[in-house]
């Protein structure tokens, strides 16, 4: 007898749920709990020293424009801290929202300057606030302070500067207490520490090489290696 793939609906679900939505919810409500199962698992150790770290970046000053709230790079303990700032804050219908818009980045699609890229996903659409800012990862922190020489945001300012050895140090320490992947570059494969968002939760969902696979074949990759997977 042939085994029916899991998450697929039953004759008698398909005879009940025609459109396939209550299996489309049920697959949705497997997936917030695999997300959950896996920070459960893998985030339970180092909140309080990401915590700390995060401590040591000087607050920025945002009028909330969210011009320039994309989704960035952090690191899989930062990643962690947000899944469990969620379990913390939100109801699970609410978390189950941010993880649908995750996976499927229809609606977060926009420009800035020539490049396109994702709205952060947890941007409040209307407000323009930060939904998780107290468990922001380092590299939202860091923004706005001009490390490198250049202003990124007309929009944010620093009340306290510090200075790039103090970032450097401070990202070198984050990124120490977090998981590495190695990832395709013109210089052949190189650590990275640092992915976006959507990269981790698919990690937690489908494994680390699907998630690799997906990576590469966004503008991600491009962005962050200066390579065009098409080109290999």
């Amino acid at each position: 007898m042939k085994e029916k793939p899991a998450g697929s609906p039953t004759p008698e679900e398909k005879e009940l749920d025609p459109t396939g939505k209550a299996s489309a919810d049920r697959n949705v409500s497997q997936i917030v709990r695999k997300v959950f199962a896996f920070t459960a698992q893998h985030g339970g150790f180092g909140m309080q020293t990401i915590d700390a770290l995060h401590e040591k970046v000087p607050p920025s000053i945002c009028k909330m424009s969210g011009n320039c709230c994309f989704s960035i790079r952090m690191y899989s303990i930062e990643y962690h801290r947000i899944i469990t700032y969620l379990c913390e804050n939100f109801s699970v219908d609410e978390i189950t929202e941010f993880i649908r818009r995750t996976l499927d980045p229809s609606d977060r699609i926009a420009r800035y300057g020539e490049d396109v890229r994702y709205r952060c996903v947890f941007l409040h659409p209307e407000t323009k606030k930060c939904r998780i800012y107290h468990a922001r990862p380092f590299m939202c922190r860091a923004f706005g302070h001009g490390f490198f020489g250049q202003v990124e945001c007309p929009h944010v300012a620093v009340a306290t500067p510090t200075t790039t050895e103090h970032y450097v140090g401070v990202s070198g320490r984050v990124a120490s207490v977090s998981e590495q992947f190695h990832v395709a570059t013109d210089e052949g494969l190189e650590p990275m520490e640092a992915f976006p968002f959507e990269f981790w939760l698919r990690r937690a969902i489908d494994g680390s090489e699907k998630a690799l696979d997906w990576f590469q074949e966004t503008h991600f990759y491009k962005k962050y290696t200066n390579r065009d997977r098409s080109a290999r």
